[in-house]
């Protein structure tokens, strides 16, 4: 294997040189864009600087003045304002490919080892500075895009079971988004590119002479082919965001954006190697909905909160009028399927957090006659804090909390790892006699 990929690495190696050979003929090897990489990434980011500036200045920082505010820019200053909210776009644009190729180029020459290993280690971390800076700078527009890419980066966000309440209950609703809110944003997208500009800056201070400025006729071809861009395919908004509406067609930036639909094609939890934890936690999730299609805010494409709704409502209305116990469990623990019997209604969920607790209340009310919620033994859960936030939002300490008023004789959590049937079933029948002995009380 090792040898196979040593092949691969010269062979992409050769490829490279190849393609600076080509672009040695055309332009010469002084001028060759391709050789000034970094540099011409530095030349970007100025002009992100200066660009980014003027618009500042007319920025309305609130919530529903943003988007005005830059839209009024484009239309009453179409070649000062407008020219320069295009140069800002297609300079982001410039830099994020520069910045591909870059690394790219360094890591294929091998200049992640020796002396150049202090670039490497301080140059790969600033291509996530790069990619919040991009991201913000749509969100403070607030149009129709720039709706898309909050929930997108929030619902992302949240997939990471490391937040007490999700961010995307953020743009659950107009009146979610408030001006401290936006302030907030605001101070992000200039904040970041400071940072992003001192990493850079420490990123070549062990190299000498570093060429932090490319030749005159490459600034000269950038400038003209950004101008160009600006001119020809002027930057335009969306319509306003609307949080009551999904947008539908999007003039999308895949070099800026793209993350979104490589999150959207893979899913939040392969993009995160993720669990559904968010969804658990996530407001919209409720069963009490009377949607009859129940869509969440934030959700796992392979295994929905809607389609756990729809199978309990099955399982209940197929007992015939008798009341069974419901049994929550976790793929990656006990499986809850060996405990089937005529009164059992068993489902297994990617991780137990992903459950709302408004479906412990849900089933109860629905005809359950006690629920059993299984998780994986303490400190076990693959996905870190699952079984400790499954325990906390049971119990009322932890957001969402399971309503006070659900009788807690009928719901039980029984500490369950892979392997642990045994003690799973042995919960079930404690459970059994409890309710049992309610029914005779």
């Amino acid at each position: 294997m090792r040898r196979y990929a040593e092949a691969a690495g010269r062979a992409s190696l050769a490829a490279w040189r190849s393609v600076e050979q080509t672009f040695d003929a055309a332009f010469g090897s002084a001028g060759n864009p391709l050789r000034q990489l970094g540099a011409l990434g530095f030349l970007s980011a100025w002009l992100l600087a200066a660009s980014g500036i003027y618009l500042y200045a007319f920025l309305d920082t609130s919530a529903a003045g943003a988007y005005r505010s830059i839209d009024q820019l484009s239309q009453q200053q179409p070649w000062l304002g407008g020219m320069l909210r295009s140069l800002h776009r297609y300079a982001a644009d410039a830099f994020v490919i520069v910045m591909a190729a870059h690394v790219a180029r360094e890591w294929l020459h091998g200049h992640y080892r020796g002396f150049r290993r202090f670039s490497w280690l301080t140059g790969v971390p600033l291509v996530a500075l790069a990619l919040v800076s991009a991201v913000g700078g749509f969100w403070i527009h607030w149009d129709r895009l720039g709706q898309y890419s909050a929930i997108a980066s929030t619902e992302w966000l949240d997939a990471l079971p490391l937040l007490a309440a999700p961010l995307a209950r953020n743009f659950l609703s107009i009146d979610a988004v408030s001006d401290r809110l936006f302030s907030l944003l605001v101070f992000v997208h200039i904040g970041v590119p400071l940072l992003l500009l001192f990493g850079l800056w420490f990123h070549i201070q062990r190299l000498t002479r570093a060429a932090a400025w490319p030749t005159h006729s490459r600034r000269v071809g950038l400038l003209a082919t950004l101008a160009l861009l600006a001119v020809v395919q002027p930057v335009t908004s969306h319509a306003p965001a609307d949080l009551t509406s999904v947008p539908q067609t999007l003039r999308f930036d895949w070099f800026l954006l793209g993350i979104h639909p490589l999150a959207d094609a893979t899913c939040l939890p392969t993009f995160w190697f993720g669990c559904g934890i968010c969804a658990g936690a996530c407001p919209s999730s409720t069963p009490f909905r009377s949607a009859a299609a129940l869509v969440t805010g934030i959700d796992m494409p392979q295994a929905t909160i809607g389609a756990l709704r729809e199978r309990l409502r099955h399982s209940l209305a197929a007992s015939n009028g008798g009341r069974p116990i419901v049994v929550f469990g976790c793929d990656r623990g006990a499986r809850v399927e060996a405990l089937a019997e005529p009164d059992v209604a068993a489902f297994s969920l990617l991780c137990t957090a992903q459950l709302p607790p408004s479906f412990v209340d849900y089933a109860l009310r629905d005809g359950a006659a006690a629920v059993l919620v299984s998780a994986c033994r303490e400190g076990g859960c693959e996905f870190r804090l699952g079984e400790r936030w499954t325990d906390e939002r049971l119990r009322g300490v932890r957001e969402p909390y399971l309503r006070a008023d659900v009788p807690r004789e009928r719901v039980a959590l029984a500490w369950a790892g892979v392997g642990d049937e045994a003690t799973l079933r042995r919960a079930l029948q404690r459970l059994r006699r409890a309710v049992g002995s309610l029914q005779h009380a």
